[in-house]
């Protein structure tokens, strides 16, 4: 176990007082860690240069880490969407690399929404060679694994592009709300909203898949002209944009995240329960989110998201995410009804090392403690601000106050107002019994919010 430095003398007078706060906040500041920057990145393809915004936070930690999530916006959207904005800021919060991609949708350089006032081009199923131009793109570039993340029809795209490829260095799938189809209810949804049958536009889109006519409607731009190959593409059986009936021929873990008060999510929970559950697909619904996720719900998505990036980043030197924002973890806390788990630790602390080893590494990579309990590691000694649970900025230690931390490693259970919930675990001496009462612990502590609420 490790004792804190004794880095403070008693200072007398208030002018010592004042000089020595004025030299830390400076020296606060010289060790602040740069941070990533959001590089905006092109590539080529097929005569149309593709757009995309790499956020690489491995510059800054262990290139040899090389774990990206190549992020998906929905339809006709692009990647400032605030979705996508919002995630790959979540994401390097927590030093995760991110790359957001905008699909050309038929057009040089796009950026922005695609508009109505031209004829569309566009096709559901070129997502997919996209796709696959972006991973080699970034495989040239050295990164090793990739974690696929599509939000709405995205979510269908990236599913049709691992179907397709069974890409290997695709280590799983996020989906946001993932699009559902069915042929029926698309055929008179699209009579209800134009007054014009479906059928007898596909004919003519199937006669003159290369001609330009004027469709009552294509996705929601009215009166609008279109090529036979792109209104085939969004109103034809084929590609398949029901998600749910392409996630069964993927043989990678898809995690599927649905909003509670969202139209499209409800109507893929319920098409998905009409058949037998895919062991490979995990479903959880965020209670109170809409199809963007807006007003925090978001953040939930993205730590459930970091929880498993352990699994994939074995060969990083520490995967248990920092305390950066607790009154953001609070929040998720609150909802979830599951307590935060501090783990107080110092540089060069060897039985922080052991215990991280043994136990919170572990505990992270079997996916046990997924859904019960937010670990966020804080360093004592560091000098880098925080967020604390009032939303104020403070240094570790003075977070650290409250709870009367004496050695490291100290775990803390405290509830979503930041009070402590039981007796700390102090030091670690590789004793079997350690694992009992940690779980034990975390029991009381979830009891213990549970019961507040």
């Amino acid at each position: 176990m490790v004792h804190p430095p004794f880095r403070y003398r008693l200072l007398q007078g208030a002018l010592s007082i004042l000089v020595a706060f004025l030299v830390s906040a400076v020296i606060g500041l010289a060790l602040l860690p740069t941070p990533a920057r959001a590089e905006p990145v092109q590539l080529l393809h097929e005569g149309l240069h593709l757009n995309g915004n790499l956020i690489d936070t491995n510059a800054q930690t262990d290139p040899g880490q090389k774990t990206i999530y190549l992020i998906l916006h929905g339809t006709w959207a692009h990647l400032g969407m605030e979705i996508i904005q919002d995630m790959q800021a979540l994401l390097e919060e927590q030093g995760a690399s991110s790359l957001a991609i905008s699909l050309s949708l038929g057009l040089d350089n796009r950026s922005g929404f695609l508009s109505c006032d031209q004829t569309i081009q566009a096709q559901h199923g070129n997502a997919i060679e996209e796709l696959r131009a972006w991973r080699n793109w970034l495989v040239e570039r050295g990164w090793k694994r990739i974690i696929l993340v599509g939000h709405s029809r995205g979510g269908n795209q990236v599913s049709l592009y691992q179907r397709a490829y069974q890409d290997p260095l695709v280590m799983e799938l996020d989906l946001l709300a993932p699009m559902v189809w069915q042929e029926s209810r698309v055929q008179a949804d699209y009579q209800k909203a134009t007054g014009y049958p479906l059928k007898p536009l596909l004919e003519l889109a199937r006669e003159f898949p290369d001609k330009i006519f004027t469709a009552p409607r294509v996705n929601h731009c009215d009166s609008v002209p279109v090529t036979g190959r792109s209104f085939l593409s969004y109103y034809a059986a084929t590609p398949q944009k029901d998600t749910p009936s392409v996630l069964k021929d993927i043989q990678r873990p898809v995690y599927v995240y649905l909003g509670s008060e969202d139209p499209i999510s409800r109507r893929f929970a319920q098409e998905y329960a009409q058949n037998p559950p895919l062991k490979q697909v995990s479903l959880l619904t965020i209670e109170g989110a809409d199809h963007f996720f807006r007003d925090f719900y978001l953040d939930e998505v993205v730590e459930d998201m970091l929880q498993r990036r352990s699994t994939y980043l074995s060969d990083a030197t520490s995967l248990i995410p920092q305390a950066k924002n607790l009154q953001q973890d609070a929040r998720i806390a609150q909802r979830r009804g599951i307590p935060i788990l501090l783990y107080v630790t110092l540089p060069d602390c060897h039985f922080c090392a052991k215990l991280e080893q043994k136990v919170l590494l572990p505990m992270l990579r079997s996916g046990d403690y997924q859904g019960r309990v937010l670990l966020r590691e804080v360093n004592w000694d560091s000098k880098q601000p925080l967020i604390d649970f009032s939303g104020d900025s403070v240094v570790p230690e003075i977070l650290l106050e409250a709870y009367d931390i004496a050695v490291t490693p100290t775990l803390v259970f405290v509830g979503p107002d930041g009070k402590a919930l039981a007796k700390p675990l102090v030091g670690y001496n590789g004793s079997d019994f350690y694992e009992y009462y940690l779980n034990k612990t975390l029991k009381w502590s979830t009891q213990a919010v549970q019961t507040a609420d």
